[in-house]
């Protein structure tokens, strides 16, 4: 009893530990059995619970102890309540125990500090994944543009929950990659406002390059959710899985995949469009030419001229910029070529972090004719020259400034 009594209070399995109550109730004197039956009965068949046991499981039960009866009680209990309509969560398949028992969950990205929202995924997991949606993401948008998808929904924590949007107990941890793919096409749904279809469910590992790859277990965790969730229709799984599956599932299609793309094709259709959408929180190399405004030290008086402005922008921007990012942005390449065809004056503007900027730095000098940076960043219209060569009127230290706007190239 301690077993099943774990399965329907810490794990919120409920059809798997009412069905397993059945097979212990057979095996019990009659009147044992009939007090642990009204116990149950009233618990989970007469309660909300009852929204979510299936008719078969409430068979299974009342079977046991009034066999005569069984019609005329499933009638009395509040029927099955299907879930409907699309979601911003989905499905989790896991497997618990040491006889490796099937589970499912809901799966939810809640506001960081949610209660429920703790423990129950490696954080080195989580970060993993976020990383390689973030990868995806940015396969779709232009070499000089970067979207962090952090700073485009916000800080998120891993919301595990039943059917009745209950936590699991707080001792129940997720382990193994199983939730990779679900985790991954959630993060596709926060930030694209696709909602993920509640018919649909999905497991498998990501490996580096977005490829889905075999888990273990897959055939608890098929049955776990024909039996907690006959809402669902359709399971994406990896293919390399399919060697595990000998039969077919009546009311469930299995459909195999190889990378990310064929799920995200399969679950939401083309995204591109979406998430070229998303410019509020892209990180963009931009360059400018702008008209600017500089003391001439040669001829005493006020001047003007064009500048070369290469400059980082975004809405919001985050305290320190990941390496990765300046990977794909490459930064140092599209200032050389700028500079290699023209060799006259440029300013580097909010470039981070700050090594960075230096790296950059480093390669202007005694390669253009002035070299200038943002002493503040963000779009700041004042610069300080850190390199000038020959007699081109200003020197290291003074202050150039932008007088008038002009338009942008990207």
């Amino acid at each position: 009893m301690e077993e099943i009594k774990k399965i329907l209070q810490d794990h919120r399995q409920v059809n798997l530990g009412l069905r397993k109550l059945a097979s212990e109730l057979t095996r019990m004197e009659e009147s044992d059995r009939l007090s642990l039956f009204t116990r149950y009965e009233e618990l989970f068949l007469k309660s909300k619970w009852a929204t979510r046991v299936t008719e078969e499981t409430k068979r299974s039960l009342v079977a046991t102890t009034f066999p005569g009866e069984v019609n005329e009680a499933i009638k009395s209990y509040p029927p099955f309540k299907f879930m409907s309509g699309g979601t911003s969560s989905t499905y989790l398949l896991t497997c618990h125990g040491s006889e490796k028992f099937g589970a499912v969950y809901r799966l939810a990205l809640e506001n960081s500090g949610v209660d429920g929202s703790v423990n129950r995924l490696k954080p080195a997991q989580i970060d993993s994944i976020r990383g390689l949606a973030e990868d995806y993401i940015n396969s779709f948008l232009p070499s000089n543009q970067f979207l962090l998808l952090e700073n485009a929904i916000g800080q998120k924590s891993i919301r595990l929950t039943d059917a009745l949007n209950l936590p699991p107990g707080r001792d129940v941890n997720v382990e193994g990659a199983s939730s990779g793919l679900p985790l991954f096409l959630l993060y596709l749904s926060q930030l694209t406002g696709k909602p993920m279809p509640v018919d649909t469910a999905m497991t498998g590992e990501i490996d580096p390059n977005l490829n889905v790859v075999p888990v273990d277990g897959i055939r608890q965790k098929i049955e776990a959710l024909r039996l907690e969730y006959p809402d669902v229709k359709k399971l994406l799984i990896p293919e390399g899985n399919m060697f595990d599956i000998q039969e077919s599932f009546e009311g469930l299609e299995i459909l195999v995949v190889n990378t990310v793309a064929e799920a995200v094709e399969l679950v939401f259709g083309d995204l591109s469009e979406a998430i070229l959408q998303q410019t509020d929180h892209v990180l963009r190399f931009v360059k400018e030419v702008k008209e600017i405004e500089f003391y001439n030290r040669q001829r005493g008086e006020t001047e003007t001229r064009s500048v070369n402005i290469f400059s980082l922008k975004t809405k919001s921007y985050p305290m320190n910029i990941p390496t990765k990012i300046m990977h794909k942005l490459d930064l140092a390449r599209e200032t050389t070529e700028a500079f290699e065809s023209d060799p006259g004056w440029y300013w580097l503007d909010n470039v981070r972090p700050l090594w960075y900027s230096a790296f950059l730095a480093a390669r202007f000098f005694n390669k253009v004719s002035m070299f200038a940076v943002t002493d503040t960043g963000g779009n700041n219209n004042q610069a300080i020259v850190v390199f000038a060569k020959g007699q081109v009127g200003v020197i290291a230290g003074d202050r150039i400034k932008v007088v008038e706007k002009s338009q942008t190239t990207e």
